[in-house]
C-alpha cells in the first residue's frame, strides 16, 4: 500500500452520534474519509437493509481501514429476524470487501453480548447474548472471524454524550438536564456502570486504525458509578435546583466492563459531563 492510500478510511454510520465524533476525529488526525449511509451529508449512499446497495463499495479507491458503526440497534423491539440482514449479512458483505482491499476492518460490536444479567464483563466471560440485538452482533462477529479479514472487534458498552440515543437512560437525562429539569432514579439507583464519552470512544477507534489492532477488544468509561452517583453529578455540573427525584421501581443490576487502559475512557465522568454542558450552550 503507497503512502497516498494509507490515510483513506472508509466509515459507515458517520453521520450517526458515535459516526460524528469519529469523522471529526479521524479528519484532526489528517484522513481522508468517506462517509457511507443514507444521510444527505454522505459520501456514498448505501443502505444496510438492502445488501444490493453495498455493491457501490466495490469501486471506493484504496483504503487503509473500514470502520463499521453502521447497524440496526433494535431496542425498539426488533426482533433477530429485523436485524439479520442490516446487521448480520452486511457485516459478512463489507468484511469481505475489506478483505480484498487488504484493509483493516474495525467492527463496532457490543458488550451485552455477555448477557443483561452479567454483572462484570471481561475478555474471559462467555458469550450469552439473550436479545435480538446482541444475537445479531455475535452473529456478525462469527461472519468477520470466518472471512479472515484482519480486524478488531470492538465491544462497547453504553455510550453518553449531548444528542446521544435516547435508549440509553443516561442520555435522556442529560437532555433534560440541558433544560433544567432533574433526573428520575427508578428503584434506588445503587446499579454501576462505567458508560464512556464518545468524545473518549473517537480516539479509541482512531487508535485502533492506527495500531492495526487485532482481536476482540472490550471498550469503557474511565469512572464505575452507581447509576444515583451519576444522576447527582448531572445535578451538580449542571447546576439543577433539585436533587434526583426518587421513583419506584426495579433497580437495575451492576455491568462493569474491565478494559485494558488503551481502550478505557480518559475522561472522569464529571468532566465529561462538563465538556458536554460546554459543548451544548456555546454561542452558535
Amino acid at each position: 500500500m503507497t503512502s497516498s492510500q494509507s490515510k483513506v478510511v472508509v466509515v459507515t454510520g458517520a453521520s450517526g452520534f458515535i459516526g460524528r465524533a469519529c469523522f471529526n476525529c479521524l479528519k484532526r488526525n489528517d484522513y481522508d474519509v468517506l462517509r457511507v449511509g443514507r444521510s444527505s451529508s454522505d459520501d456514498i449512499y448505501c443502505d444496510l437493509a438492502l445488501p444490493e446497495s453495498l455493491l457501490s463499495l466495490n469501486n471506493l479507491p484504496d483504503y487503509e481501514a473500514f470502520i463499521h458503526l453502521g447497524a440496526h440497534i433494535g431496542w425498539d423491539g426488533s426482533s433477530l429476524e429485523d436485524m439479520y440482514v442490516p446487521n448480520v449479512v452486511s457485516t459478512a458483505l463489507i468484511a469481505d470487501l475489506a478483505g480484498k482491499n487488504n484493509a483493516h476492518l474495525i467492527f463496532a460490536s457490543a458488550a451485552v453480548i455477555a448477557g443483561l444479567n452479567s454483572e462484570k464483563i471481561s475478555a474471559s466471560s462467555e458469550n450469552s447474548p439473550d436479545t435480538p440485538y446482541a444475537q445479531s452482533k455475535e452473529l456478525a462477529e462469527q461472519c468477520i472471524k470466518a472471512s479472515g479479514v484482519s480486524s478488531a472487534v470492538l465491544r462497547i458498552g453504553g455510550v453518553f454524550g449531548n444528542n446521544g440515543p435516547r435508549h440509553l437512560g443516561l442520555n435522556r437525562t442529560i437532555q433534560e438536564a440541558l433544560v433544567g429539569k432533574p433526573p428520575q432514579i427508578f428503584g434506588t439507583g445503587t446499579g454501576k456502570r462505567n458508560y464512556i464519552y464518545v468524545e473518549d470512544l473517537a480516539p479509541i477507534i482512531v487508535q485502533t486504525v492506527q495500531s492495526r489492532a487485532m482481536g476482540t477488544l472490550l471498550v469503557s468509561g474511565h469512572d464505575v458509578l452507581s447509576i444515583a452517583e451519576m444522576y447527582q453529578s448531572v445535578c451538580d455540573v449542571f447546576e439543577l435546583s433539585s436533587a434526583p427525584q426518587s421513583c419506584p421501581g426495579d433497580s437495575s443490576r451492576s455491568q462493569v466492563i474491565i478494559s485494558s487502559p488503551d481502550y478505557t475512557g480518559k475522561s472522569s465522568f464529571s468532566e465529561s459531563l462538563s465538556s458536554i454542558k460546554r459543548l451544548a450552550t456555546k454561542p452558535s
